[in-house]
């Protein structure tokens, strides 16, 4: 039978990580490419001398953004497209500058609507006073008759120095924040609850009868972390758990780095409406997506002063840690990298996502 691609390609699951395995890395990894939401790479002029900027190396993600609907509580696409990108450079420890956008729109878009979303776009690029280098536009008919758009953004940044208050206000760095990778023994700390952005745009698209409206988390991080890593606080490793949610990245990480995980069920932080909206629904916390948490991996001495330090940000409130990095478990047990410890203290195994029925979700 003829593979094709299929919606389950799209989930951040396994299936996501076959595909980009198998066909993408297969035909376009190079030495520069990263396993991260953001890649380093040298500047020009510091090759082979020094960098006239004072900066050795960049930090560059890039995204693209497919959310419907296009406007839903809490966000819409526009602002999607700019946190999501400064939430992936900052898991490299990198301060957003510049900024190139590709726009896909579709016939019968209202006008209204794409003012709406670019209008967003740009109050977020002003927030971080992030400056546009280039754009395009392209229009293509609308698929089932649903006209909306899709914005694909990448964006340029330098490395935060820490302990230099000038890098924050423009300055140049070039001591970057060092990261080494989850190690075993490391606290894992969310920053927030989970499941907000997934439940809010669902419950958007398919208007599903509860009682309240669930808001989206979508929210740039900078604020929170940026002066975490100016403090250089002990910080060994950040990803944001979106597409996939917290199960999918821990698997993913579980297979880079060669280690495990174990959860604490009883502290996986989540807003009440959320977690009784997914429970209705048959959805699993761990597996939506989050638009407005990080999760980090501090090392266990370290990790109450980094959950205090960040409960102090409206953004952070929610912080707590989660589990545990363990080592990699014998090959017996090779799928089985992620264990829940369950509210009643038994244990059980979290599955790679393979198929969640939340299409065109961020």
């Amino acid at each position: 039978m003829k593979e094709v691609v299929t919606s389950a390609h799209g989930t951040g699951g396994k299936s996501s990580f076959d595909l980009v395995q198998k066909i993408f890395k297969r035909h376009l990894a190079g030495p520069l490419l990263s396993p991260d939401d953001a890649a380093s790479f040298p500047t020009p002029l510091s090759v082979g001398g020094e960098a006239a900027t004072g900066v050795e190396s960049l930090l560059v993600t890039t995204d693209t953004h497919v959310v419907d609907p296009i406007i839903f509580p809490g966000g819409d696409i526009g602002k999607l497209a700019i946190t999501g990108v400064v939430n992936d450079l900052l898991t490299r420890g990198g301060r957003p500058q510049f900024l190139s956008l590709g726009f896909v729109l579709e016939e019968g878009l209202p006008l209204s609507s794409l003012s709406q979303i670019v209008a967003s776009l740009a109050k977020e690029m002003n927030r971080h006073e992030i400056q546009l280098l280039c754009a395009d536009t392209k229009v293509v008919t609308a698929r089932e008759g649903k006209a909306g758009l899709m914005i694909a953004s990448t964006l340029f940044g330098e490395p935060i120095n820490p302990n230099n208050p000038n890098s924050q206000v423009g300055g140049c760095s070039t001591s970057a924040v060092a990261m080494s990778g989850p190690q075993v023994g490391d606290h894992l700390i969310l920053t927030g609850p989970l499941g907000s952005h997934g439940l809010a745009v669902l419950q958007a698209r398919e208007t599903l009868p509860f009682q309240s409206t669930i808001s989206s988390d979508c929210a740039s991080l900078f604020p929170l972390l940026a002066p975490l890593l100016y403090e250089n606080a002990k910080i060994n490793y950040m990803r944001d758990p979106t597409r996939g949610g917290l199960a999918g990245i821990l698997h993913e990480l579980a297979l880079q780095f060669k280690i495990s995980f174990e959860l604490d069920e009883s502290s996986l932080p989540a807003q009440p409406a959320v977690r009784a909206g997914l429970e209705l629904l048959g959805l699993d916390l761990l597996e939506v997506a989050n638009e407005g948490v990080m999760l980090l991996f501090v090392p266990e001495a370290e990790s109450a002063a980094v959950v205090e330090r960040l409960r102090m940000h409206p953004l952070g409130q929610a912080a707590v840690v989660v589990g545990k990095v363990r080592p990699s478990r014998p090959a017996s047990a090779v799928q089985a990298p992620l264990v829940m410890v369950t509210a009643l203290g038994g244990r059980r195994v979290v599955p790679w996502p393979e198929a969640l029925n939340l299409p065109r979700i961020c």
